[in-house]
């Protein structure tokens, strides 16, 4: 008799102590979410402003010999060159004891 009273409590301890852990995934669930859709619309309303940085628009207004002499310069292959390697200089500094020290 005794033994079934606390098997019965053990067993209603159990089940409160799973539910609260349930609440609590979901209140962090929650609070997840909520704070990443304010993220999202602070990044949202951000973008809004930035259309006059398009380097795309800047392109096209380069004349022709300007272009051609970029190109024999290989001026498009330095660059893709120089973004790779700040890429992969960023990349190795998040290494732990590469980056140490480099600036």
């Amino acid at each position: 008799m005794f033994q079934d009273l606390m098997d019965w409590f053990e067993q209603v301890f159990d089940d409160v102590a799973l539910t609260f852990f349930a609440m609590l995934s979901d209140l962090f669930s929650f609070l997840f979410d909520v704070i990443t859709k304010a993220f999202l619309f602070v990044l949202d309303t951000l973008a809004l402003g930035l259309d006059f940085m398009n380097p795309l628009q800047y392109i096209s207004m380069i004349p022709d010999s300007t272009l051609n002499m970029m190109g024999v310069l290989g001026i498009s292959e330095a660059m893709s060159i120089i973004i790779s390697a700040t890429g992969i200089k960023l990349l190795m500094q998040m290494i732990p004891f590469v980056g140490l020290g480099s600036k």
